[in-house]
Order: structure tokens, then C-alpha cells, then sequence
């Protein structure tokens, strides 16, 4: 049972709540009527009846409101038939009295006033002039009745012109249909000014006759609104229009005079002061807050105002005692011979930024900075503090900076530069401080030497108007400007200790960097082996001093040592390696800082240097150095030098051009067994020259067919017949033959010998195959075989589809190979000769004797003939060895069933020498020389 009653009651206590709160949250939603007869563009009377009638709504519990915008006559019928519950802001009037109820207290209050269009020429309370003018009033106008009491009470006659809406009303006072229109204001209208003012009047709030509840709901929300501001009426109107009615402008006939007298007035502006007034290059206009309460003031006064610039220091005052300027346009209200300060159009507020924890006093004796832009307020500051000592600053920066330091006990900045030039971010050891504050009026300052008095009260009059409250002004600064955004520098600066620490570290680590980038610079410029600059420093540097002086003379040398590769065979890596290091020590003590030198690469050495008699002394001391290998006597190493002078720098042929020349006079050296120093000559050059010139046109002149075959003839020395011949090319170019001495070396260092050979090889496959379809004589012809071709593993291959692409039968074609393609620790060239015999070629070995072959190889190789070099024909007319020699040449090819062929016979003596020594074939001058294919086909076709 208990149970039962405590359920009950806790479901009790919740549906009391529920049942609250949806009674409390019925509200009840009022429609309210606003008269909007005298509403017209710059008088619109509907946002401050929204205002004054919300005030009285929220004091009813539960209610709100929506409004609806009418005319007076269509606004008390809607009320009358209950689409309304109460009309807002109504004046009272007789004539209404039998439609509706009004509330014992007005809920707002309004003005009348006399206006009339800017151009017209009547003016301010000129009574005397108002005498029968046309005044324009809407028709049937609740307000005529207080117009008749104030013409009455001010001694004036008008005519009445009636419209149907404010639209009309004011067209015709734009168009001069009539003089003025007499209508309950709230702020200046567009276009017009006013008059005279025609007193004040208030505004109720009415309900339909006779709706009691209605009217007594709202005077008891009207009552509880009076007791909570006695002033509500005043304050409501201030603001929604910002000033009270009594500031409202009104220019006299003497103020519009003094206006058009001054007619311009030249004030001084700040350049970079945002956003209060500045230059905007942009636009090329001054603007900013202070320029556009100045802008207002010219408008309403008729000024013409002409811009200066005040971007120089103590200008502003100079400029007014020179005549040059009439306005300030900031001053805190101060006045002296030279300017009077207009009433405060605004206030600005300054707030004192201190070091954390300072506590200082507005009263007390204290250092204040500013900022020299600021220093208008000086006189103002000195007058309400005369305790404080000021001192000025010229950045924000230097501001704060002195505070920090403690060189002002506070520094004051304008809430508007705290905004937009600084923040506190950047200064961690400041704050603003809360103690005090200085609001300081902002006025113009007015020229007494070139404005006269009345423009001072023009001004003042126009300011009464439009002067804007301090905190609306910082209100518009905080929407109108950026809010400033800590940058770099000021990051940098609010954490310059850690920078300052941060940049030690940052050298500190860049000079371990840098060390060891020296290191390994220097390690990599260095030739670990010999501990002097390598070729990668030699290029750098001499590239960088033939760069910057191409025009002086220099020496560049190469230096070897002859045959080191032995003295690392017979004494070891290491012997070698030391008396590398002991050429290097030489090299280095002969030139020391007069010449670039580095080792290049394995025993070769590079050097440059100026080309000085003292320099070219100590190249030709390398003659005379003495390099024994290391901790030996008993074998002395050879040097060779090859020095190419640079008479002036050619950038297009580059370092290596000139090494080569070096080179190639160090291959001119002579052979004999001591040091020697070589020097590029002339003639050097001019085979150089030739070198190059059969590089660039070897290609062309193949395809050319500069390339001419010719045929040497062999003869049996038993019947002096034609047995065969040897194949050998000639260049034939403009001016003459080239002979092969000169480019067959070439050809076979640059690989075209291949491209060469095999040219030769088809042309002494068409000529044999010409004879053989003629039926004529076919001797076997001889053809020579490059070293180069060891490389190609297809050269058999090629050869055979060559013969067989002509038809020429394999026992017209003999392989000529010399002696020196063959290499003991390479069976490359063993192997070729092998290949061709297998596939029927015969083999001729040339050159025998001259190389260092060995005679296994006579042995091991198919070899069909021997062809005996010519230097051992040669001497055999006076040197019995050489025939002794020649004759076991013979005599042992004879015993292994080789045939034997001597070349280059020139005499009847080595003929009859070699018949005698039982050789088999000769070639030589004595017989023919090499000829061309048209000679050969005639010698061979007689010999028949």
C-alpha cells in the first residue's frame, strides 16, 4: 500500500511539471499596426516604432509581436475589425478619439520640423522670409493643428498644399512646386535641411474602442517600463538616431555665407595612419574613419575640402603658420594663437601597456611614450596628468621596445593601432594594464590665420549632428579594419633568445659542415696514393686561370714513367707505389707554388704552369732528375716529358685538347735510354692538324671512293712469274696520294680501319670476279687483316658471305696477318687464323721477325706463308748475320712445308741472294711497285 501511495504521488509531482510547462510555454503572439504615412526615404519612422514597441512587449509574460505596415486610415480599420490588436507610435489627435483608445503614458517621442530642399534660400528661423510660403502637409494631417499654433506663435502666414502619401510630398519640394513640407522627423531626410524645429510631440500606443484588456495590458507594461527607466523615452530615441533632437543642424543664413566665403578648406591628413585616415594608392584617394566623419561634415556644410598631405614630421604646424594649410584634422580639443579646435566629432581611447606585473597609477609620477603620430594629444595629456613626463617614439616597435626595457613606465597606444600594428604576441614581457585608460576627444583644429570664426561654429554646428559616440567609433574600427597578424619578425623578436641559442647552434653546426666539407673536399681533390692534388683539382684550377687571363702564356706537361708497368712485375705493388710518391716529392720540391700539378692517373703526371724562363728551367730540370726505384741503386727510372706551350688560350679546343698535344710530343721524344723533355712543335701541329682533318673527312671520302686500291706483285724467284699480288689502299684527296703510314695508325686507334677493310676486301672481290667472267689470268691476291678485327666474332662470317656474294673461288684470296697482332696472354688472334683456314682461306703470316712472337707459334698455327720483314733484307748485302738469318728463316719454313716470300727487294743483289737462300717469292721495287687496278690488269694480261 505504501508503495502504491509513493507511485502515485511521483506520477502526481510529473504531470504537474508537464502540465507547467506547456501552460508556459503557450505565448501569445500580438499583431501590431504601423502608421507609415511620413515615412519616406532618410525619415523612416518604422524600425524605431519596431524598437520602442518591443520594449513594452517583452514586459508582458509570454508574448510577442509581428507587425504590419499601413496608413493611418486602412491601420484603424484593420484594428476596428480585429485583423490588429494595437496600432504603434500614433500622435494624439482629436479627430481619432471616437476609433480608438490611446495609453496613459507615450512610448515614444517625436519631433516636428519645417524642411525645405537644399538649394531653396530660405533659411534657419528667417521667420521675416517664411511669410506666405507653400507648405506641403498630407491630407487630412492629424499634425496641421501644430502647425497653425507655431505659425501663430512665430508671427508667419503660409499657404497649405495637400498630398495623398509622402512620396508626393516630398517630389514637390524637390520640384518647387512648394516652399517647405512640415512633418513629424526622426533623422535628417535625403536632401533636405531643415528650417525650423516645431517642437516635440509623443507617440502612443492605441487599441481598438473600448478593449479594455487590451489597453490594460499594455499600460501595465508601459508602467513596470517607466519604472525601470524613468529616461526610457530619450534614450530610445538617442538610440536608434544616435543624437538627441536638440543637436539636430540648423544652418542660419550667416552660417551658409561664412560657408560660401571660406569656400575651400585645405586640411592637413595623415598618409599611413589606418585605418583612421590614409592615402589608398589603390584607389588614389584619402580615406579612413576620420576622412569620412570629414567627408560628412563638407557635405552638410557645403565646404569643398582639398587634401595635404602630413607625412613629414613637424609639418602640420609649420604648414598652418606658413598659410599653406587651414585644418587639422586631429586635435584633443586644445586652442592657441594659431588654431581654434572645433567641438569633439569622436573620442578615442589610449590604453598604457607595461611590463607583467608593474603597477602603476595615473595619478603617480610616471614616464609615458607615445607615438610622434600621436603627439596631438600631448597638451591634452599634459593638462589632465601635468605630473606625467612624455616622451615620443617613431614605430610601434620602438614603442613597446621602450617599455620592455623600462625606459617609460608605460607606453599608451590608440585602441585602433593595438588593433591593426601590433600584438602582444611579439612582446611576451608586456601587457595592457587595467589601472587607467585616457578617452581623448578628437576635434579639428582650425586655422585662425585663414579661417574666420563663423566657419569654427559652421563646423561645430554640422559636428552637434553627425559626432559619433567612442563606442560606436571603436565598434566600426573593429569591423571596418584587419585585426593584425603576428608575423615573422615578430615571432622572431618575441623568441630572440631561443633564436639567439638557436642560432649558435645553427653556426656551430654549419662550421662542422663546412669542415668537414673542406675535408672531404680536399680528399676528393687529393690522390690518396701520392698525397698531391689529383686530375679533378688540375682541371678545376687551370680551367679557372685559363678563364680569367686566356691571353698570357702558359706551359702544360705530361710526364711518364717509361715501363713502370714492369717495375710493378719484377719489385711488387708496393715498390711501385713508393717511388710513384718519390716522383710526386720531386715534382713538388722543383715547382712548389709556381706551377699546378697533379698525378693524372697511374705513373702519368700533369703540369702547368706560366710559360717563364723560370718555368721552362725547371721543366728542363726533369732531365737531369735521378729516380731510382725505392731502396735501390741498380735500377734507374726513365722519365718522359712532353710539354705543349700555350701561346693563347683557345676555350674550343679545352684542356684536353692541349694535354693531347703534350702527349703527342712526349711520343716525339727521343728513344734513347735517359730522361728527355719534348716540347709540341710546328710540325707537330701540322700532323695534329692532319690528324683531325682525316677524322672529319674520312667517312666522306670512303663514300666518296677516295679510297683506291692498288696491287703490289709477287714473283717466283725460280721463272720471275707474276704468282700473286698484294692488296694495298691508297687516299687519294685534292693535292695528291696520303700514304697509308700516315692513316692507317689513325684508323686503327679509331676503329674506321673495319669499315676500311672490308671497303678494300669488295673491291678486290670485283676485280677478281671481273677476271674470272673476262676468262682472264686470276693470280690470288693478298689481303691485309687489322688487329681490330679480333674484336668482331662475325669478321669469318662476314668474309665468307662476301667471297660467296661474288663467286670468287677461296684459292684467290689469301688472309695477310702481321706478326705483332699476336699476344701471348691473348688467343684471340691463334684462334682467328684457325677459323679462316678451316673455311679454305690460305694464311700469310707478314712481318715475320719484327715482333716478339714465338716460334711455337709457327707450330701451333696453320700459317700457308711467311713473309720475311724488309728490315732484314735490308742489311743483307753488308751483314753476314742478316743473311745468316734470312737463310734460317727459309730453311726452317722449308722443313715444316711453309712457303716463304720476302718483301720490299730492291736490288738484283737481295734477288739473287734470296733465289740462292732458296726463297719461294719476292716482292719489291725491283719488280713493280704497288699499282693501280688498270696497271695490274695490263701487267698481268702481258705477263700471260
Amino acid at each position: 500500500m505504501k508503495r502504491l501511495k509513493r507511485l502515485f504521488l511521483i506520477f502526481s509531482f510529473i504531470l504537474t511539471i508537464v502540465i507547467s510547462t506547456s501552460v508556459s510555454a503557450e505565448k501569445t503572439t500580438y499583431k501590431a499596426g504601423i502608421i507609415n504615412d511620413y515615412s519616406f526615404s532618410g525619415n523612416d519612422i518604422s524600425q524605431y516604432s519596431k524598437d520602442c514597441t518591443q520594449s513594452v512587449i517583452r514586459l508582458i509574460d509570454n508574448s510577442s509581436v509581428v507587425f504590419s505596415e499601413e496608413n493611418l486610415d486602412s491601420a484603424v480599420k484593420d484594428l476596428n475589425e480585429g485583423q490588429l490588436d494595437f496600432l504603434c507610435m500614433v500622435p494624439r489627435s482629436s479627430s481619432l478619439e471616437s476609433y480608438i483608445d490611446y495609453c496613459s503614458e507615450p512610448v515614444a517621442t517625436g519631433f516636428l520640423g519645417l524642411f525645405t530642399h537644399f538649394e531653396n534660400s530660405l533659411y534657419f528661423n528667417d521667420f521675416n522670409n517664411f511669410n506666405g510660403i507653400k507648405i506641403g502637409l498630407l491630407k487630412n494631417s492629424y499634425f496641421e493643428d501644430y502647425l497653425k499654433a507655431y505659425s501663430t506663435e512665430n508671427h508667419f502666414s503660409y499657404e497649405s498644399v495637400y498630398f495623398d502619401t509622402a512620396d508626393e510630398l516630398i517630389s514637390a519640394v524637390y520640384n518647387g512646386n512648394i516652399d517647405a513640407v512640415f512633418t513629424p522627423i526622426t533623422q535628417k531626410p535625403d536632401g533636405l535641411r531643415i528650417i525650423s524645429k516645431c517642437g516635440e510631440f509623443r507617440y502612443f500606443l492605441a487599441v481598438k474602442k473600448d478593449n479594455r484588456i487590451m489597453l490594460d495590458t499594455l499600460n501595465s507594461a508601459l508602467s513596470l517600463l517607466k519604472q525601470q527607466n524613468p529616461f526610457f523615452l530619450s534614450d530610445s530615441f538617442v538610440k536608434s538616431f544616435r543624437i538627441p533632437y536638440a543637436n539636430t543642424s540648423a544652418m542660419t543664413d550667416d552660417d551658409y555665407r561664412s560657408a560660401q566665403r571660406q569656400e575651400v578648406l585645405r586640411v592637413l591628413v595623415p598618409t599611413d595612419n589606418y585605418p583612421l585616415a590614409y592615402y589608398d594608392s589603390k584607389t588614389g584617394e584619402y580615406t579612413g574613419l576620420y576622412v569620412e566623419i570629414l567627408k560628412q561634415i563638407a557635405s552638410n556644410t557645403g565646404l569643398e575640402i582639398k587634401y595635404i598631405p602630413d607625412d613629414q614630421p613637424d609639418m602640420t604646424m609649420s604648414s598652418i603658420e606658413a598659410g599653406t594649410s587651414d585644418v587639422i584634422l586631429t586635435v584633443s580639443g586644445s586652442t592657441d594663437d594659431l588654431i581654434r579646435a572645433t567641438e569633439p566629432y569622436t573620442h578615442i581611447s589610449y590604453l598604457p601597456v607595461t611590463r607583467f606585473n608593474t603597477n602603476i597609477s595615473a595619478e603617480d609620477n610616471i614616464t609615458v611614450g607615445i607615438l610622434e603620430s600621436d603627439k596631438w594629444i600631448t597638451d591634452y595629456l599634459k593638462d589632465i596628468y601635468p605630473q606625467w613626463t612624455i616622451q615620443e617614439y617613431s614605430s610601434v616597435h620602438s614603442l613597446l621596445h621602450a617599455a620592455e626595457k623600462n625606459k617609460v613606465s608605460a607606453s599608451i597606444l590608440s585602441t585602433p593601432d593595438m588593433q591593426t600594428k601590433t600584438s602582444l604576441i611579439a612582446h611576451p614581457k608586456l601587457s595592457i594594464s587595467d589601472s587607467f585608460s585616457v578617452n581623448v576627444p578628437v576635434s579639428l583644429g582650425i586655422s585662425r590665420l585663414t579661417c574666420h570664426y563663423t566657419v569654427v561654429n559652421l563646423l561645430n554646428k554640422t559636428i552637434a549632428g553627425i559626432s559619433i559616440p567612442q563606442e560606436e567609433f571603436e565598434n566600426k574600427v573593429y569591423t571596418l579594419s584587419h585585426t593584425y597578424v603576428p608575423n615573422f619578425f615578430d615571432i622572431l623578436y618575441a623568441n630572440k633568445l631561443w633564436l639567439i641559442l638557436a642560432l649558435l647552434v645553427f653556426a656551430v653546426v654549419i662550421v662542422i659542415v663546412k669542415l668537414r666539407e673542406r675535408h672531404f673536399r680536399q680528399l676528393a681533390l687529393t690522390d690518396s696514393l701520392t698525397s698531391i692534388p689529383n686530375k679533378m683539382y688540375f682541371f678545376e684550377n687551370v680551367n679557372k686561370i685559363l678563364e680569367k687571363s686566356p691571353n698570357r702564356p702558359y706551359l702544360l706537361c705530361t710526364l711518364d714513367a717509361k715501363n713502370f708497368k714492369l717495375v710493378n712485375d719484377r719489385f711488387g705493388r708496393i715498390i711501385g707505389d713508393q717511388t710513384l710518391r718519390d716522383i710526386a716529392l720531386r715534382i713538388k720540391d722543383i715547382f712548389k707554388d709556381n706551377a699546378i700539378y697533379a698525378r693524372a692517373q697511374s705513373d702519368s703526371f700533369l703540369i702547368f704552369a706560366e710559360d717563364t724562363p723560370e718555368n721552362r728551367n725547371r721543366i728542363d730540370s726533369i732531365e737531369n732528375l735521378n729516380i731510382y726505384i725505392h731502396n735501390s741503386s741498380n735500377y734507374h727510372l726513365l722519365l718522359k716529358t712532353g710539354v705543349c706551350p700555350i701561346e693563347i688560350y683557345d676555350a674550343q679546343l679545352g684542356i684536353d685538347n692541349y694535354i693531347d698535344r703534350a702527349v703527342i710530343a712526349k711520343a716525339h721524344s727521343p728513344a734513347r735510354n735517359e730522361n728527355s723533355v719534348t716540347y709540341f712543335t710546328k710540325e707537330m701541329e701540322e700532323a695534329l692538324n692532319l690528324k683531325n682533318t682525316i677524322e672529319v673527312e674520312m667517312d666522306k671520302a670512303l663514300e666518296k671512293g677516295e679510297f683506291i686500291v692498288y696491287y703490289q706483285p709477287k714473283y717466283e724467284l725460280l721463272s720471275d712469274k707474276i704468282i700473286g699480288a698484294e692488296a694495298l689502299v691508297r687516299w687519294s684527296r685534292e693535292g695528291g696520294l696520303i700514304s697509308p703510314a700516315v692513316f692507317i695508325p689513325l684508323f686503327e686507334k679509331n676503329g674506321f680501319i673495319v669499315e676500311l677493310d672490308f671497303y678494300v676486301y669488295e673491291q678486290i672481290m670485283k676485280m677478281i670476279k671481273s677476271r674470272i667472267q673476262g676468262g682472264d689470268k686470276i693470280v690470288p691476291i693478298s689481303m691485309n687483316v687489322s688487329r681490330c678485327h679480333l674484336s668482331d666474332e662475325r669478321f669469318v662470317e662476314k668474309l665468307e658471305e662476301l667471297v660467296e656474294k661474288y663467286g670468287v673461288p677461296k684459292e684467290y684470296v689469301e688472309i695477310e696477318i702481321t706478326e705483332s697482332i699476336f699476344d701471348r696472354e691473348d688467343s684471340t688472334a691463334v684462334e682467328l687464323i684457325k677459323d679462316l683456314k678451316s673455311h679454305g682461306f690460305a694464311i700469310s703470316m707478314d712481318d715475320f721477325g719484327s715482333g716478339y712472337s714465338s716460334l711455337n707459334l709457327l707450330r701451333e698455327l696453320p700459317i700457308d706463308t711467311l713473309k720475311i720483314d724488309k728490315v732484314f733484307i735490308d742489311n743483307a748485302d753488308t751483314s753476314p748475320r742478316g743473311r745468316a738469318i734470312i737463310e734460317a728463316i727459309i730453311s726452317m719454313a722449308a722443313q715444316i712445308n711453309i712457303k716463304t716470300i720476302c718483301e720490299g727487294v730492291e736490288t738484283s743483289g737481295q734477288r739473287d741472294f734470296l733465289k740462292q737462300a732458296g726463297c719461294n717469292m719476292v716482292q719489291g721495287f725491283f719488280y713493280a711497285k704497288p699499282l693501280t687496278f688498270n696497271d695490274f690488269e695490263k701487267l698481268l694480261n702481258s705477263s700471260e
